[in-house]
């Protein structure tokens, strides 16, 4: 039978504590005056928890003196006591004390990649420590009696726990058993069976609960991504699917949600991004939850469907997948990595009934309030004898047929020539659609119209729709063009970059532009100096948005250079029958334009805008003028889309064009 070394008792209050570190010791044991201290735990886990769930910890201390120490345990077999290495280390960082020489670090990369551990719970304490002599004439230290009040914050809120431990320091008698008993007899504790760390980890788990419940009232929701082997977790609710919400904010509600679905709120969480509200919804905080403890053994698949992003993206605008927040977060999901597309899991696997009881037990101990989904609004709705889940979207409909004209591009037995044609019309194609149809959406979207489409859609769910779809759509013409183009290749004319050519090409092209390009491209400052406009950007035209410095004042100022589209795009390579960009050659030899200002960097961009021209004329009176003054709007302020932007764009770059685009009337 394994010798006991400590044991700790919960004490109810920190009267009581006080109270005990003020007592006599029992058994007659000779104390010292109690030393006051401070320290900082923090004990590191895997996402997963894979070290508790091992019987594991490891623990960094932050003295108040400045002093690390590094300590790990790995609890014992079969009734053994645990192993346990302490070590001090230099490291100030808790990251460089996991890669340290130390021995609970070398010890602990043999069970878990240090990479992986993050912090699972801080905890504060304040200790008072006595320590317990036998022998009347020679006293021999053989107990420490540690008095501790450890302190769980999280969120602005904090909840704290008392009790004292005693820790065997030397052999001898009185033994550890004895202790313990006189302490029940005398103050009426008992020996705790769970360590300090899993009272804290449980005390945080119920400030979590307590944070979530005050933020089921706030006006934001979380949106919740559950991710899993390539599969995204839906519910199916009156028919259709949608994906978790509830209300709240931040990453504790996001797990009070995960709980609620599969039993368990362990996971890794990470913030996709944050949805606006509309008059249909509130502003939602989109979070993706990965490796779900428990999600192997969910619940049944009649509460929760499985689909790859692609299946969920082919069932917008279908009976299945109209709920507006779903559509928001969808249309946001698309433009993200979530991972690898590989078969969803199988999903509704019979668990034993211990693990149905614990699942049961954590959905009903605390259920998320749901986010209200409002009803859809008949008083805007056009008329139709058909019901809105019997329609068909009408933008959604014009883009399947626009990938369906890229499927024929993306067919190898099509000639090569007809499939870049074809990829021309889908660009032409969807430079028209964003024009006219989502420029008209936005635009309705501004005006607050409630109008539902016939199959029920508002105008800011039909343009979540259609972003979902686009963002897949662009991804497969990128990767038909680049096919193309390596099949072009091996027929001997390929497309290069200014970097891959000779030093005789470069020259021979830079003699070209300063020859033909130069003297017919005209570069604009963008300026908010009174009597000097924005310039006016042509809608469809390739541009530069240049920055470029001031050598004598220091600022940054922002120009603007387009390139008319007269001018050819591609220009050929001397010497063969490659072919080259005209960006490309302009962008090597932007210092021409700017021989007194050094150019920090330099972007290609394209500007859609919206060009819906719906005008009532039975209520207008002079249609000329009408005309005129909606062009001018249209030319100004309606932007659909922004495209064509090189990678690495800046933020302040993205600012300054989007006001030169809206303010150049």
């Amino acid at each position: 039978m394994a010798v006991l070394s400590q044991f700790r008792c919960d004490v109810a209050d920190i009267e009581q504590l006080a109270a005990l570190r003020q007592s006599s010791l029992p058994l007659g044991l000779r104390a010292t005056p109690a030393d006051r201290s401070f320290h900082r735990d923090i004990y590191l886990d895997t996402s997963d928890r894979s070290l508790a769930s091992r019987g594991v910890s490891c623990r960094l201390r932050i003295q108040a003196d400045d002093r690390r120490f590094l300590t790990l345990v790995v609890a014992g077999d079969r009734g053994s006591p645990p192993l346990r290495w302490d070590a001090e280390v230099p490291e100030i960082d808790a990251r460089k004390a996991l890669d340290g020489s130390s021995e609970p670090a070398r010890r602990l990369r043999g069970l878990t990649d240090p990479a992986l551990l993050r912090p699972r719970i801080e905890l504060e304490t304040e200790r008072w420590s006595r320590t317990g002599s036998t022998g009347l004439f020679r006293k021999v230290p053989r107990f420490a009696f540690l008095y501790d009040i450890a302190t769980v914050r999280l969120s602005g809120l904090s909840r704290s726990f008392q009790e004292l431990q005693i820790r065997r320091v030397a052999e001898g008698g009185p033994s550890l058993e004895q202790v313990a008993a006189e302490l029940e007899r005398a103050h009426g504790l008992r020996p705790l069976p769970v360590p300090k760390s899993e009272r804290a980890i449980q005390l945080n788990e119920s400030i979590a609960t307590e944070v979530a419940a005050r933020n089921l009232g706030t006006q934001r929701g979380v949106a919740l991504v559950a991710y899993d082997s390539g599969g995204i977790a839906f519910q199916r609710e009156d028919g259709e699917l949608v994906l978790p919400l509830a209300r709240g904010s931040g990453e504790e509600s996001c797990r009070y949600l995960l709980r609620h679905l599969f039993g368990s709120g362990v996971g890794e969480l990470s913030l996709l991004g944050n949805v606006p509200p509309t008059e249909d919804r509130p502003a939602l905080d989109v979070w993706v939850a990965r490796k779900i403890r428990g999600i192997r053994d969910g619940p049944p698949p009649s509460e929760i469907v499985w689909l790859t992003l692609p299946q969920a993206l082919a069932k917008i605008g279908t009976p299945e997948i109209r709920a507006s927040e779903t559509l928001a977060v969808l249309a946001l999901a698309a433009r993200m990595d979530l991972g690898p597309e590989t078969p969803p899991p199988l999903i509704g696997r019979r668990a034993s009934s211990t693990q149905a009881a614990m699942r049961q037990e954590a959905r009903s101990a605390v259920v998320p309030s749901p986010l209200p989904r409002p009803p859809r609004p008949s008083r805007s709705q056009p008329t139709s004898v058909l019901q809105p889940d019997q329609c068909l979207n009408a933008e959604l409909s014009q883009l399947a047929f626009h990938l369906r004209v890229l499927e024929l591009a993306e067919d190898p037995g099509m000639p090569l020539a007809e499939r870049l044609r074809y990829l021309a019309i889908v660009s032409s194609n969807l430079d028209e659609f964003f024009a006219v149809r989502v420029g008209a959406l936005k635009t309705a979207i501004v005006a607050g119209s409630s109008q539902r489409s016939f199959d029920g859609l508002s105008p800011s769910e039909q343009v979540d729709a259609i972003s979902s779809r686009v963002v897949p759509m662009i991804a497969r013409q990128t990767r038909c063009v680049d096919e193309c183009l390596e099949a072009v290749g091996r027929r001997g004319f390929r497309l290069r970059a200014w970097a891959e050519l000779s030093p005789a090409a470069q020259a021979e092209l830079t003699a070209h532009f300063e020859q033909q390009l130069l003297p017919v491209l005209t570069p604009r400052a963008v300026t908010m100096s009174p009597g000097h406009p924005f310039p006016v950007i042509p809608q469809l035209t390739l541009a530069f948005a240049v920055l470029v410095r001031d050598v004598h004042t220091g600022p940054v100022h922002f120009a603007y250079l387009a390139i008319p589209s007269r001018l050819a795009r591609l220009l050929p390579v001397p010497g063969g029958n490659d072919l080259i960009p005209i960006e490309d050659v302009v962008r090597a030899n932007l210092q021409a334009f700017y021989p007194d200002r050094p150019i920090e960097e330099a972007w290609a961009f394209r500007v859609t805008r919206g060009a819906d021209l719906t005008i009532n004329e039975e209520e207008s009176g002079d249609l000329l003028q009408l005309h005129v003054l909606r062009g001018r709007e249209v030319h100004g302020h309606r932007v659909a889309r922004g495209g064509d932007a090189g990678n690495g764009q800046g933020a302040d770059v993205d600012v300054l064009a989007a006001g030169a685009v809206r303010l150049d009337v």
